[in-house]
């Protein structure tokens, strides 16, 4: 059941790395649109 355990541990917190870098990268592109249309206007 240990194994189990530390498995479901290490799934988390590689789900929740993925998660974090997914969000970081949509506000980064958020951002640099913006910035691109306000450039463009």
């Amino acid at each position: 059941m240990r194994w189990l355990m530390l498995c479901s541990m290490v799934a988390c917190g590689i789900a929740w790395g993925v998660a974090e870098l997914f969000a970081l990268q949509r506000a980064r592109y958020h951002a640099w649109r913006e910035r691109h249309h306000a450039a463009l206007s």
